[in-house]
């Protein structure tokens, strides 16, 4: 969360080490403009711990999720069909570095 709006906007990366020595905040949301080629723009909601910050209604209008590769991530969430629900309903992004072995889950 610390990174999130330069990485999903400006395609930059700092690590979350480096702004919190620098007296970044960790936010529990973060909203983020993305701008079509059309010049047309949409924001979007990004939420740390949706388990926790997400009512029922919220659910539904979820659109995707940004993972690390454990399943202890999903505990709680409201699909009984755990991560291939989940999966089949959401976008999902795995996001690593290049040279870490891939999570195999």
């Amino acid at each position: 969360m610390f990174n999130v709006r330069d990485l999903l906007e400006s395609n930059a990366y700092e690590t979350a080490a480096d702004l919190k020595a620098a007296g970044a905040l960790k936010e529990p949301t973060v909203t983020v403009r993305h701008t079509f080629d059309d010049g047309t723009y949409a924001n979007f909601l990004v939420v740390d711990n949706p388990k926790t910050r997400l009512g029922p209604a919220d659910w539904p209008n979820l659109s995707a999720v940004i993972v690390q590769g454990s399943t202890w991530q999903f505990k709680g969430w409201p699909y009984t069909g755990g991560e291939t629900e989940i999966f089949s309903k959401l976008i999902g992004f795995y996001m690593r570095f290049s040279d870490e072995i891939p999570n195999q889950k």
